[in-house]
């Protein structure tokens, strides 16, 4: 099977706990926080997540 979206490549690397965790099973920055390829770029796994889920944050919701 190919991954081939980068959505499909991103929830593969999530393990959707019974409980209501989101545990990160791939890469993490120095800072411990998940990190996943886009393009060319390193971004932080937790602000991929809520744009797959929710598109853009407003301004103020999710730290860096």
């Amino acid at each position: 099977m190919s991954l081939s979206t980068v959505e499909e490549r991103f929830w593969s690397k999530v393990d959707k706990q019974p409980r209501g965790c989101w545990v990160w099973t791939a890469s993490t920055f120095k800072a411990r926080r998940g990190q996943f390829r886009v393009g060319v770029r390193n971004q932080q796994a937790h602000r991929v997540a809520w744009e797959l889920t929710f598109h853009s944050p407003p301004i103020g919701v999710l730290r860096s």
